[in-house]
């Protein structure tokens, strides 16, 4: 049994990378549903500096 080389682990790397944007691609070109106004839009969390970590950390910081 043969270890891979780097060219074949970057290679790898880089189908896997190919395949996921692939699959994500057609997403991109989807609009807001119902109730992403409420969550992303109007989200005042997402508007300050500190709302990352809130949204990760603070249980009550999103209205989900």
């Amino acid at each position: 049994m043969t270890i891979p080389g780097p060219s074949k682990k970057i290679a790898g790397a880089a189908l896997l990378v190919l395949m996921t944007v692939a699959v994500y691609l057609p997403g991109t070109q989807n609009e807001y549903i119902w109730d992403d106004d409420f969550y992303v839009s109007e989200n005042q969390t997402l508007r300050t500096l500190d709302g990352l970590r809130q949204i990760w950390f603070d249980v009550d910081a999103t209205p989900q």
